[in-house]
């Protein structure tokens, strides 16, 4: 799996010995860093002043990754991932990790989409061990690909109409960054010409893609293959 897991810790020994700034306190970007046997990258960074544990997993596939009538999948699993595994519904995994004073969430970039968790650090085995079940054991069905799908036309301002389309195509609403990257990288994919939307995604994009990037595999370390 292309995944890098970024855990914050108040539970691990330090090794690494960073150069800082003159006035920056001994010690304060140290990290720890290695890499496990199927290829998972883990960065730890030590916090002795604070009783709660920060994950952050990052999975190195985003927007981009995507033609631009699909672009919007890894998109659609983020959101999915919150809905329910074989072993726990949407309302059972929310309990399980605010029963145990902890939050998540997830992010969509570019480059990357990233599940989140804060939790006590006393209940850091049960963070780790809900973030695999969802992303080893996610559920897709149709029901949730439209949730999903609805859920994002709501965070993109809901759906456009024709003309907004066509007026977009057309440079209106775009703002100066848009513009330039189209300018600087014309036919790369980098920057799509028209709106982004959630449209042109099927279910069979987001298992193929679930498959391809999520579901544990064999580790390819030169990075010839999808996982």
């Amino acid at each position: 799996m292309l995944i890098r897991l970024l855990l914050l810790a108040a539970l691990v020994g330090l090794t690494v010995d960073v150069s800082a700034a003159q006035h920056t306190p001994t010690g304060l970007y140290d990290v720890d860093y290695f890499t496990l046997e199927n290829g998972l990258d883990v960065v730890l960074k030590k916090r002795t002043h604070a009783r709660n544990v920060a994950i952050r997993l990052v999975v190195n596939v985003g927007l981009r990754n995507f033609p631009c009538e699909k672009r919007e999948t890894p998109h659609f699993l983020e959101h999915l991932l919150f809905m329910g595994t074989s072993k726990h519904s949407v309302a059972e995994l929310k309990r399980l990790i605010e029963d145990h004073g902890g939050s998540w969430n997830g992010f969509t970039t570019a480059t990357d989409t990233g599940y989140q968790v804060d939790i006590y650090d006393q209940h850091l085995p049960l963070a780790i061990n809900t973030l695999y079940e969802i992303i080893t054991d996610t559920i897709i069905t149709p029901e949730k690909i439209e949730s999903a799908r609805e859920i994002i036309f709501r965070e993109r301002g809901g759906k456009h109409s024709r003309l907004t389309h066509w007026l977009y195509r057309n440079g209106v609403f775009k703002d100066a960054a848009t513009k330039g990257l189209e300018l600087l990288l014309p036919g790369t994919g980098v920057q799509c010409p028209g709106l982004i939307t959630p449209d042109g995604t099927s279910e069979a994009d987001v298992k193929e893609a679930y498959k391809s990037y999520y579901v544990p595999g064999e580790y390819d370390p030169c990075g010839c293959r999808k996982l």
